[in-house]
């Protein structure tokens, strides 16, 4: 399965807007949406954003359909970066035990 890092920033003045929206979709408002949720690996999901930064970073895998349904949810509100991304644990694989 593809793995992305994913970059989320958003406008400060946009803070309660995303903190609504988050509400929103964690309870279950928008079945769409949490389906493709539930059907996406999270590894990592920070959240910065708690000291004052409007951005969080999440390494996700997932079928691109799933994510673009996630993302397609918070486009409105926020600018997002995606990058393809591959693991420690396999880029490890092709060096010496010693360097990594």
């Amino acid at each position: 399965m593809p793995r992305y890092s994913v970059v989320m920033k958003w406008k400060p003045e946009r803070t309660p807007e995303v903190m609504k929206r988050f509400g929103e979709f964690v309870s279950g408002k928008h079945p769409k949406i949490l389906e493709a949720y539930k059907r996406v690996n999270y590894i990592a999901w920070e959240f910065p954003s708690t000291y004052g930064q409007c951005v969080n970073i999440a390494v996700v895998e997932g079928e691109a359909a799933d994510i673009s349904t996630i993302h397609r949810f918070w486009m409105d509100l926020a600018e997002f970066k995606l990058y393809p991304s591959v693991g420690i644990e396999y880029i490890s694989k092709f060096y010496p035990e010693s360097v990594i």
